[in-house]
């Protein structure tokens, strides 16, 4: 069963020129709408390819106020997504987000509590136990499960991308769909 993506959502603000620009568009022919959704498009899929390589990269963890997350699997990087753009009511809207179940605490954070399932404990060794200096060696055991209280801050490093790197990226995809649609029906 395929999951729901965890969105991160941000929204861009815009000066009064801009505001202007989108209001020229809403009375476009449908062709240029259809372009402004691929440039959208095209800029999202940027945007994601922006985001993997400076905030879903390296060898963590790192601090929570850098919003990069280390890579263990590559598993939530691979799985990072956007949804295709849409119109409605004259507002361009799409999402990014995972499918990964953990996205959604690194995004967003959670504070409360959490189920721990049962589990086995292999036989491992402890260094400077008890503040002694000396290893100790814990003798393999089984957990029951339990819950435990979480604190997860945000790390936000999708968000953080967004805010970065939105507006620019989307304003060059939307400028060049725009143009390459105007000189392909100009030719």
């Amino acid at each position: 069963m395929k999951q729901p993506l965890n969105r991160a959502k941000a929204v861009i603000t815009s000066d009064d020129s801009v505001r202007e620009l989108l209001e020229m568009l809403r009375h476009l022919p449908k062709e240029a709408a259809a372009a402004l959704l691929k440039g959208a498009n095209q800029g999202a899929q940027i945007l994601l390819g922006l985001a993997i390589k400076e905030r879903f990269t390296g060898k963590g963890p790192f601090p929570v106020v850098r919003k990069r997350l280390g890579v263990r699997s590559g598993r939530l990087r691979r799985s990072l997504r956007a949804t295709k753009a849409k119109v409605a009511r004259g507002v361009v809207s799409l999402s990014m987000g995972s499918s990964v179940k953990y996205f959604g605490t690194h995004e967003f954070g959670r504070k409360g509590q959490e189920r721990v399932k049962a589990h086995n404990v292999k036989k491992h060794k402890v260094r400077n136990a008890f503040g002694s200096g000396k290893t100790l060696t814990r003798q393999a055991s089984y957990r029951q499960a339990h819950l435990r209280n979480a604190n997860h801050r945000a790390r936000q490093p999708l968000q953080a991308a967004i805010k970065q790197h939105a507006v620019r990226v989307f304003g060059v995809s939307i400028e060049q769909a725009l143009i390459r649609r105007i000189e392909g029906r100009s030719s």
